[in-house]
C-alpha cells in the first residue's frame, strides 16, 4: 500500500509539471510582435472578423485582430497612403435635429454642423463633420456593425429595429442609404483583394 501511494505523489508531480510547462511556453507562443508604430493602409471588421493591412518601417503587415496572428507580406513597393478613418466627435443632442422623410435616419442637415445636401443620396461633408453625424447616429439607438476603409473612404453599416443602413464617407463627401438589402461584405475577401492591390 505504501508503494501505491509513492507511485501515485510521483504521478501527480510529474503532471503538475508538464502542466507548468505547457502554460509557459503557450505564453511564448503566442505573444505577437511589437512595433512602434502601425500606419493603417486597410480595415475590414464585421463583429468578430476583424483585419488589418498596416506598415511598420518598410515592411507591410496582416492581422487578423481578434485571432492574435500577424504576418509579414511585404517589401513596401511603391507609395502608399494611410487610411482615413472616423474621428472621435460629440453627438449632437436629440432635440436639435430631424429625421429624414418616413425613416429613422437622422437627416444630416439638420445638424446644423455644415453639412449640406448634394445630389441625392450625398452630402458635402469633411471628414470631422462626417464624424459627428456618425457619432450623432450611434447615439440614437443605431449600432455599427461592419466597418471596411483605405485611403479614399470608411464604408460603415449599421443596424436599428432590424433595418441596416449604410453610410460612405470620403475626404469630403457622405452618402447615406437607408433601409439596404443583401449581405455584407466578407471582411476577409474585402481585405484579401486589398493585399492583391498592394502587389
Amino acid at each position: 500500500m505504501n508503494l501505491y501511494y509513492r507511485i501515485s505523489f510521483v504521478l501527480m508531480v510529474a503532471v503538475v509539471i508538464v502542466v507548468s510547462l505547457m502554460i509557459s511556453n503557450s505564453g511564448e507562443v503566442d505573444t505577437l510582435p511589437t512595433f512602434k508604430s502601425k500606419v493603417v493602409l486597410d480595415e475590414a471588421f464585421i463583429g468578430l472578423d476583424h483585419f488589418i493591412i498596416f506598415t511598420s518601417g518598410e515592411i507591410i503587415y496582416i492581422e487578423n485582430v481578434n485571432g492574435n496572428y500577424i504576418e509579414e507580406i511585404q517589401k513596401v513597393n511603391g507609395s502608399i497612403e494611410e487610411a482615413i478613418d472616423i474621428l472621435p466627435m460629440e453627438s449632437v443632442e436629440k432635440i436639435k435635429f430631424s429625421y429624414l422623410t418616413n425613416t429613422d435616419m437622422i437627416d444630416p442637415t439638420t445638424l446644423n454642423i455644415g453639412i449640406t445636401s448634394s445630389i441625392p443620396y450625398t452630402y458635402q461633408s469633411d471628414i470631422e463633420n462626417s464624424s459627428t453625424y456618425v457619432s450623432t447616429l450611434v447615439n440614437d439607438g443605431w449600432e455599427l456593425i461592419a466597418k471596411y476603409r483605405n485611403h479614399t473612404y470608411v464604408d460603415l453599416y449599421f443596424r436599428k429595429n432590424n433595418i441596416l443602413a449604410r453610410v460612405i464617407i470620403l475626404k469630403d463627401k457622405m452618402k447615406i442609404f437607408y433601409n439596404i438589402d443583401g449581405q455584407l461584405p466578407d471582411p476577409w475577401t474585402y481585405i484579401s483583394g486589398r493585399l492583391n492591390s498592394l502587389r
